[in-house]
């Protein structure tokens, strides 16, 4: 699948095919668009959990930390967190990202779809439905 050049994305762009809102033109690369992440991150917490059952919330085991925007935000050596973009991105379906299938992708039944923050994991919500089908 060839990538897109600059100038083919900003054909797409115009012609409404792909949604960047908002778009900052000097985000547009010779072959991307460059997203910013927003000022909000989801970090993990240290835990003396031995271990985490997925099967059950697991809010409690991050925390929502907020910077100004013109902060920096440092991720340790090691540390993992969950984020979001400033961007909200539409592609056709005949369009390939580097990410095919978003979480708020309709198919998926997505526990994601509609977010507007980075939000702990929901994966627990899996078994809860497995309980009420009886499986």
């Amino acid at each position: 699948m060839p990538v897109l050049s600059d100038r083919t994305i900003r054909e797409q762009l115009s012609a409404g095919r792909i949604i960047v809102e908002p778009l900052d033109e000097n985000a547009i690369q010779p072959a991307s668009i460059d997203l910013r992440l927003d000022d909000t991150f989801r970090i993990f917490k240290v835990t003396t959990r031995p271990y985490v059952d997925v099967r059950e919330p697991v809010d409690d085991l991050t925390e929502l930390v907020a910077i100004n925007r013109d902060q920096p935000f440092i991720l340790q050596p090691g540390a993992f967190c969950l984020a979001t973009t400033l961007e909200t991105i539409t592609l056709p379906g005949d369009l390939v990202a580097r990410v095919d299938r978003p979480y708020g992708s309709p198919g998926l039944g997505s526990k994601y779809r509609g977010q507007s923050g980075p939000t702990p994991s929901r994966i627990s919500e899996d078994f809860q439905n497995d309980d009420k089908t009886g499986m």
